[in-house]
């Protein structure tokens, strides 16, 4: 329904939310609003754990909107890109012939009367509105003349590690006699005694399979040890993914004050590519109704 919106300026992801539906779903837990509509407390624990983990990094105690969405990334009808993500941002880009300047951390963004200044590279310069497109937790940009709503850099991130492995599986680890035994995706639930969140076989390699594995603490030697037979390459990347995305977590607005607009407040509900769109619209939006 958010489609049939595409000229609406919301302030803040709670109003857009309200306005298809899901105002209510946001503020349950996934597990709550699951129960309540007739999900068993096992399906839950087992299968819904399982994708919220491998989505997020985080259990089923999120927020019904961000689990709801996380479940809908595991079900058909959805889309891939045979190149990196990164290629679609180039291209948006190249489509809205934007001047791009790499390079330039931006250092701080000072709000004054009718004025928004922008501090980068130690050049500083006016704008009519300035948008901040990345978590001010990691931004490590100073914004001065407004005061920050609650929300607005300091939430809490879940830390994830996703390793890709060129290997050969131990079929022992799983109870099992042979490779071609084991499922090509294992995910854990909450209360697993594994190590590990995910693991997938993704493809292959000169050497053999290739496997996705993410974990919470890396891809440490003793786990590659006991879940591995042998490792022949491996290449791993470690961030902090995800805001806490639990029902009570903070959610800042879209416009923290006049000409400065936070498209990352999204991300406190539902982070994707998708809902990252429209929050990009949304704040384009308000510029357009601000100006």
């Amino acid at each position: 329904a958010i489609y049939d919106h595409a000229e609406t300026a919301f302030e803040t992801p709670e109003r857009l939310f309200e306005t298809v539906g899901l105002g209510e779903v946001r503020t349950r837990s996934g597990r709550e609003y699951l129960t309540e509509h007739g999900v068993g407390s096992r399906f839950v624990d087992e299968l819904v754990a399982g994708t919220t983990r491998t989505i997020y990094g985080q259990n089923p105690s999120i927020n019904a909107v961000a689990c709801l969405v996380a479940l809908t990334g595991m079900g058909s009808g959805t889309y891939t890109l045979d190149v990196a993500n990164a290629e679609l941002c180039r291209r948006l880009l190249a489509d809205a012939d934007a001047a791009v300047h790499t390079g330039t951390p931006v250092e701080r963004i000072a709000v004054g009367d009718d004025e928004t200044r922008l501090t980068a590279s130690g050049t500083t310069e006016r704008y009519d509105a300035v948008c901040l497109a990345a978590p001010a937790e990691f931004a490590d940009i100073e914004l001065s003349g407004a005061s920050t709503p609650a929300g607005y850099g300091d939430r809490d991130f879940s830390e994830l590690s996703v390793a890709y492995v060129s290997g050969r599986l131990d079929p022992a680890y799983f109870g099992e006699r042979a490779v071609e035994d084991l499922p090509g995706l294992v995910v854990t639930s909450a209360d697993s005694p594994t190590e590990f969140v995910h693991l997938r076989d993704v493809g292959e390699h000169a050497d053999g399979p290739v496997y996705k594995l993410t974990t919470r603490d890396g891809a440490t030697p003793a786990l590659l040890e006991s879940l591995f037979a042998s490792v022949y390459e491996l290449e791993e990347v470690s961030w902090r993914a995800f805001p806490r995305l639990e029902p009570e977590t903070p959610t800042p607005p879209f416009r923290l004050t006049d000409g400065v607009y936070y498209v990352n407040a999204m991300e406190s509900v539902a982070s994707t590519m998708e809902t990252q769109a429209i929050a990009g619209r949304t704040v384009a939006n308000l510029v357009a109704r601000d100006a």
